[in-house]
Order: structure tokens, then sequence, then C-alpha cells
């Protein structure tokens, strides 16, 4: 190995993390050990050996939609109790239980590997809670035997292979974990705020971007939440610096609701603390002291289904839609003129629901279904 390559090879070594954060680096990572080893290409594949299903991989030497082909062989590959006998040691196709000719007679290489001038696998293996990352260099029938000392530069990428595919593993997880907890306050018709002590925002889902944003009594402007009205600013501000301080006492009361009219309504606004034990999803410092500030609006007009509300209070179709235009603060004489019914007609399906949740006016009735899984169909818009 020349002077030159071994520099390589620890500039390898060095950039391998680079891929943690960026899948698409692992191709170019994948194209240097292939110009190290002098062989045809390379590939990493993580895969789950009880769904028999590629979890990642990259490629170099061959073509991505080959991979396809790959999987029928993958799971079959006569590597695997070698593989399990000794974990982490370095293998070669060739050089295990039955060598050269066996392995010329197996499908994996007479109807994968060799039609793609490959006549030798040589790499590493794990198995680890079930799933299996293998790293392997694709020499070609020009390439010489690896030497000892190739051998062992494999041995010593081994180990940073192997925990750079796992902390991307981890990165990967938490992204989608990210991910789901995002939509899940995205789809809460109550405006959720995190806030420091200054009032800073730190985060917001969509329905308080959309209360914030809007011209109401209380709005963002330089990524601080402000009131218009100078009493409400100071009621929200006290609140906050309350809900985000670090050393008070939790059991000690803190003025947390503030009621802020609004032009044809009101916004309720309750502040409280927060744990921090969502911090990590949605790129806070989970040392820092914030408040969540909960915004309501009494302008809400819940958007549900006709088929859900039906299944949840056991209604009729009719009804079902008659309580789904209730809810959005409709009159009985609009329900009529957009369902063509005759207010009569509305009005007796109101009794009907009425009778069937056990609730004695109309506003019991509203407060029921905002209380219920019906705003689980709500969309932000």
């Amino acid at each position: 190995m020349y002077p030159r390559q071994l520099v390589q090879f620890s500039e390898l070594i060095g950039n391998i993390y680079d891929c943690v954060p960026d899948t698409a680096l692992w191709e170019g990572f994948l194209r240097t050990c292939s110009a190290i080893f002098d062989v045809k290409g390379a590939q990493i594949i993580y895969s789950n050996l009880e769904t028999q299903s590629f979890l990642f991989n990259a490629v170099y030497g061959f073509p991505n939609d080959e991979l396809d082909r790959f999987q029928k062989y993958a799971f079959q590959d006569p590597l695997m109790p070698h593989v399990e006998k000794y974990p982490n040691k370095v293998w070669s196709d060739k050089r295990i239980d039955g060598g050269h000719e066996q392995f010329n007679e197996l499908p994996l290489y007479s109807e994968f590997l060799k039609p793609l001038g490959v006549n030798e696998r040589i790499g590493f293996s794990t198995i680890e809670n079930g799933n299996l990352l293998s790293f392997a260099l694709l020499s070609g029938p020009e390439r010489e035997i690896f030497n000892d000392e190739e051998l062992n530069m494999l041995s010593e990428l081994q180990p940073h292979v192997l925990r750079a595919v796992s902390l991307q593993q981890a990165l990967l997880k938490s992204r989608y974990e990210n991910k789901l907890l995002q939509e899940f306050l995205n789809g809460f018709p109550v405006g959720i705020v995190l806030v420091d002590k200054d009032a800073r925002i730190h985060y917001q889902n969509d329905t308080a971007k959309n209360i914030l944003s809007s011209d109401r009594s209380i709005y963002s402007r330089h990524e601080l939440i402000r009131c218009k009205r100078e009493n409400d600013n100071d009621a929200l501000g006290s609140a906050i610096r309350n809900g985000a301080s670090i050393g008070l006492p939790k059991d000690v009361d803190i003025p947390n609701t503030v009621r802020i009219d609004d032009t044809d309504g009101y916004l309720m606004v309750s502040i409280g603390r927060f744990g921090g034990q969502f911090a990590k999803f949605i790129d806070l410092d989970e040392n820092l002291p914030v408040a969540v500030v909960y915004i309501c609006d009494s302008k809400f007009k819940l958007e549900t289904t006709d088929q859900l509300l039906s299944r949840l209070f056991g209604l009729t179709p009719a009804e079902a839609k008659t309580l789904n235009f209730l809810a959005q603060g409709c009159t009985i004489r609009e329900i009529a003129n957009a369902t063509e019914l005759s207010v009569e007609t509305v009005r007796t399906y109101v009794k009907q629901i009425l009778g069937k949740t056990n609730c004695s006016r109309q506003s019991e009735l509203i407060q029921l279904v905002n209380n219920s899984p019906a705003w689980l169909n709500y969309q932000s818009s």
C-alpha cells in the first residue's frame, strides 16, 4: 500500500461521520473506498432479517436498480452462518467453508455478481437486534488477492462504519418521531406556542401561526408574542414570566389564564410550564426554561366529517350533517337554507340529537362535540 493511499485512508476514517446526517454522502464514501482498495465498487446494506427487507442501502460500482434484484438473493446468502459464528470479522466469499468452487455454483454469483463483473466480495458484517449490517468491496477478476495490510485496513474501517450507520439510524428515527409529533401538534384546533420568559417564540403549531399572523388582538412580531392592548400585554407577559420561571415551585399558583377580547369574540390564553420531555423533537434546548401558551379562539369552527359524528354519537346521516352545521356555529335557519330542508325538519333533527346525546340545550351539545374526539379530523388551513 503506497503512502498516498494510506493518507487517503486516514482521511476516509476522519470523514466517514459526515455521512451520518446526509445519506447521499455514502455513495461518495464508497467511491473513495473503491479507489483506495482498487476494486470495481462497494456497498453497504442494512436489513431486517425477520421481514427480509432493506432498511438502508448505498452502492457504488453498479446501478442502483440492481439492488431490487439483489434483494432476491441477499437473504439466502451463504455468508450468514459464517457471520453468525464470527461476528464483525473480515470475510471473503471465496475463503469460507467450501471456498471458490462452492461460491461459483451459487445463484448469487452466477445470476447476479458475475454478470456485473464481480467475482469476489470482501468485507464485514454484524447482526444486532435482528438487523444485519453488511459492508462489502466488490472485486473483479483482474484484482490481485487482498494482502494482510489491506485486510487489516478493512478491520480498522469496520468499527467506524458500524458506528456511523448506527448513529444514522438513530438520527433517522429521531427525525421520523419529530415529523410525527409535528403532524400531531399541527392537528390541534388549539394554538400551541413555546416561549421563553421574554415572550420570544421558540415553537408554534399551525393553528397558532394562523392566529398570530392574522389581524387579531394577540399577534407575533419579530418572533415575540404580543397583545394590542397594553393591559393585555402586561397580563400576558407576567403569566409567561411566571410560567417560564425555573425557580418557581410547581405547587405555587400562577396567573395562568388571560382572556383577550377580540373582534366579535375573544381569545382565551392559558400559560403553563413546559416539562421539556418533547424538547428534542422540536429542536429546543431542553435546559432552556420555557412556558407553553395555549390559545383558544371563541370564533373557532370545528371542521370534522359527518361520518365521524355519526359514529361518535350514534346519529343518522341527516342528524350528523345537522350536528356538523351546529358545531360550525350555524343557526337552524342557516342549516335549513344550506340543506334545502324546512326549519321544522331541522328542529326535529336537533331534538333527536339532543335526546341521543342526553343534552338539554344546544350550548351543552356544542360543548360535548368540542370536547369529543371530533376535533381529530380538524385540518388547519
